[in-house]
C-alpha cells in the first residue's frame, strides 16, 4: 500500500524491531517495592531518551509533527492510566514491572484497536511502541541500532515515532513496512519529509536480501527487488520532477491551474496549535478542524470556556481565512473516555456523528455555544458530521438557533456563522439537492463515503484497497453532490484522502471541487501540482471516468492522460 508517494532507489537495510519478550512470573511481596522503583526508573529513562531524540534529530527536530509525536509519547509514559494500571498490577497481582507494562498497555491499546476508524486504530499502536521502549529500559538494553547508511531503503516490520526520529536524522531514501497503513505516525512523518513509503508489505523481510539494490515504487505500490536500467531511469526522472515541485511548493505561488482557475487548498487539523503551522505551509485557512480529539482520552467532556478559547485561538491564527469547525464526530468507532459516548454501541452503523450529538443535546449545545463565541475572533464556519438526511440537519439547525439564543440572553458576544453539512454517507449524496436548501455549504468526506458506499472497512488491511475514493460508484455520488451544489450555488469542498490521491485529486477538480482540505504535510506538494493541471481537460477526464466500471480502469485512464504524479 502506498503510504507516502514517490520513487526511491537504494540498498536494502533489514531493520529488526521486534518487541521484547516478557514472562508472566509472579513476584513475592518483598519484591513489590523494588519492582515499583524499577517501573518509575524506566519511565524516566524513556522520557529522557525521547528528549534526547528530539534534541539530536538535526533538521528533523524542526518538524512540528515530529515534536508533537515525541511529546505525545512522553505524555503517554506519564499518563495516570498507564502508571496507575501498572502499579495496581504490581501491588495487587504481584506481577513484575515488565509484565505490568505489557499487560496494562495491551489493555489500553485494545480499546482503540477494536475501532473501525483507521486513524484511531493506529493510535493504539502508540501504546505498543511506548511499551516496547519501557520494556527495553526495564531490561536495561538499548533498542536495535544497526548502522543505517544515508540513502538506504529500510525494510522493517513496524516503526514508531522514536525509531522514525533516528531514521530521519540518518537520511534514508525509502521505507517498507510489513504492517501499518497511511495513517500511522511513521507514514505521516514519511509524507512530511518526502520519503517514499510502502506499508502492509507482509513478508517483505523474507523476500528482501540485506544490502541488495531495490526500488520502492510508492506510486504503483510495488517493491522492485531486481531493478533494471529502465527502473533506474524512471527513478531519476521522478527525482527531477520532485525537485521542481519542491521549489514551487516552498514559494508563495498560489494554487491556480494553467487555465486560470483558483483552487483553495486548506488544511485538515486535529489540534488548535496546528492552525499556525498550516498557515506557514501556505494553507488557505482550515478546511476541517476535527474536534472529537478534544474528547478522546479526556477525563470529562471539555467545558464551554475551554472550547471557545481553543477555537478562537485557531480562528485568529488563520485569519483572514476561514476556520471550519466540525462538531464532534464521536460514537461508533470513536469512543470518548468521558461520558459523551457512555452506553453507545461501537458499531460504525450505530449512534455516531450528528446522530449521537442530537441524542447528547447538552454536550452538543455546549460545543455549539463555544463555536458561536469563537466567531468573534475570525471567520468561523460550523460543519455537521455524518448528516444522513434533511430531518437531522434541520434538527441540528434548530439547536444552533437555541445556542445563539442562550448566548444572547446571557449577554455573551457571538456572531452568526455559516453552517455546512458533511456529505459522507450515500443517503446524503443522493439527497444533496434537498440538503442544499437547509445549509450554507457542503464538505464531502471521501473516506467514509467510500467506506459506506463500498461496504469495505478502509482500516481492514484485507479490504483497504477496495475502499478507494476513485471507484466509479463513489465518483458518481461525488458527481451528484457537485451538481446539487452548483444548482443551488452552494460552496463545495472536499476533505479526505481523495484530495491527496494521485488518481482522485484531478478527477475531483474535474467534477467541480475547487476547494479541498488536506493534511498539513501534503499542502505544498498539492499546491504545486495544481499549477500543472488544466480544468477543461480534467472536466473531460472526469466525464470519461464516470462511464468506467472499475477503479483499476479509472487509474489506468488518469495515468495515461496525466502521467504519474511527482
Amino acid at each position: 500500500m502506498c503510504a507516502a508517494p514517490g520513487l526511491a532507489l537504494g540498498h536494502a537495510h533489514l531493520l529488526e524491531t521486534s518487541s521484547p519478550s516478557v514472562d508472566n512470573a509472579a513476584i513475592t511481596e518483598d519484591a513489590v517495592a523494588g519492582e515499583l522503583a524499577r517501573l518509575h526508573r524506566a519511565i524516566e529513562a524513556v522520557v529522557a531518551q525521547l528528549d534526547a531524540l528530539e534534541a539530536n534529530a538535526g533538521d528533523a527536530a524542526r518538524d512540528d509533527t515530529l515534536r508533537a509525536m515525541l511529546a505525545a509519547q512522553r505524555a503517554m509514559c506519564r499518563d495516570p492510566l498507564l502508571i496507575e494500571g501498572c502499579e495496581r498490577a504490581i501491588h495487587e497481582r504481584r506481577t513484575s514491572a515488565a509484565w505490568a507494562v505489557r499487560d496494562t498497555t495491551d489493555a489500553l491499546a485494545a480499546r482503540l484497536a477494536a475501532v473501525s476508524d483507521a486513524y484511531l486504530r493506529e493510535r493504539a499502536d502508540d501504546f505498543v511502541h511506548v511499551a516496547d521502549l519501557l520494556l527495553q529500559a526495564l531490561a536495561e538494553t538499548d533498542a536495535p541500532r544497526a548502522a543505517v547508511r544515508p540513502g538506504a531503503i529500510v525494510v522493517a516490520h513496524d516503526l514508531g515515532a522514536a525509531a522514525m526520529a533516528e531514521l530521519l536524522r540518518t537520511g534514508v531514501a525509502g521505507l517498507v513496512l510489513e504492517r501499518g497503513s497511511p495513517t500511522t505516525h511513521a507514514a505521516i512523518l514519511a509524507r512530511g519529509h518526502g520519503i517514499p513509503m510502502l506499508t502492509g508489505a507482509g513478508g517483505a523481510r523474507e523476500r528482501v536480501t540485506n544490502g541488495h539494490e531495490v526500488v520502492v515504487d510508492a506510486l504503483r505500490g510495488e517493491l522492485v527487488l531486481a531493478p533494471d536500467d529502465g527502473d533506474r531511469a524512471r527513478v531519476a526522472a521522478h527525482a527531477q520532477a520532485v525537485a521542481l515541485v519542491t521549489v514551487v511548493a516552498r514559494s508563495d505561488v498560489q494554487a491556480v491551474t494553467r487555465d486560470g482557475v483558483a483552487i483553495s487548498v486548506g488544511a485538515n487539523i486535529e489540534h488548535a496549535h496546528d492552525a499556525a503551522r498550516a498557515v506557514r505551509e501556505g494553507a488557505h485557512g482550515v478546511a476541517l478542524f476535527r474536534t472529537e480529539y478534544l474528547y478522546l482520552g479526556a477525563g470529562a467532556s471539555p467545558d464551554e470556556d475551554t472550547q471557545a478559547r481553543l477555537y478562537a485561538d485557531a480562528a485568529r491564527a488563520v485569519a483572514p481565512h476561514p476556520l471550519v469547525v466540525r462538531t464532534f464526530d464521536l460514537g461508533g468507532d470513536k469512543q470518548a473516555a468521558s461520558g459523551a459516548t457512555s452506553g453507545v454501541s461501537g458499531s460504525a452503523l450505530g449512534l455516531r456523528g450528528l446522530r449521537l450529538a442530537l441524542r447528547r443535546e447538552e454536550d452538543f449545545l455546549v460545543q455549539l455555544r463555544a463555536i458561536l463565541r469563537a466567531s468573534v475572533a475570525g471567520e468561523v464556519r460550523l460543519l455537521f458530521p455524518m448528516v444522513v438526511g434533511a430531518a437531522d440537519l434541520r434538527a441540528a439547525q434548530r439547536l444552533v438557533a437555541r445556542a445563539a439564543g442562550d448566548l444572547t440572553r446571557a449577554g455573551i458576544p457571538h456572531r452568526s456563522v455559516h453552517v455546512g453539512a458533511m456529505i459522507e454517507v450515500p443517503s446524503a449524496a443522493l439527497m444533496a439537492d434537498e440538503l442544499a436548501r437547509d445549509c450554507d455549504f457542503f464538505s464531502v468526506g471521501t473516506n467514509d463515503l467510500a467506506q459506506y458506499t463500498l461496504a469495505a472497512d478502509r482500516g481492514d488491511p484485507q479490504l483497504a484497497q477496495l475502499a478507494r475514493p476513485h471507484d466509479p460508484a463513489v465518483l458518481r455520488l461525488l458527481d451528484v453532490t457537485a451538481r446539487a451544489a452548483s444548482a443551488h450555488r452552494l460552496p463545495l469542498s472536499m476533505c479526505g484522502d481523495m484530495a491527496a490521491d494521485a488518481h482522485g485529486f484531478p478527477l475531483a477538480i474535474g467534477l467541480g471541487y475547487t476547494s479541498i482540505g488536506l493534511p498539513v504535510p501534503a499542502l505544498g506538494r498539492t499546491r504545486a501540482r495544481v499549477l500543472t493541471l488544466d480544468t477543461s481537460t480534467l472536466r473531460d477526464l472526469a466525464a470519461e471516468a464516470l462511464q468506467l466500471a472499475t477503479p483499476e480502469e479509472v487509474e489506468a485512464l488518469v495515468t495515461s492522460r496525466l502521467g504519474a504524479a511527482p
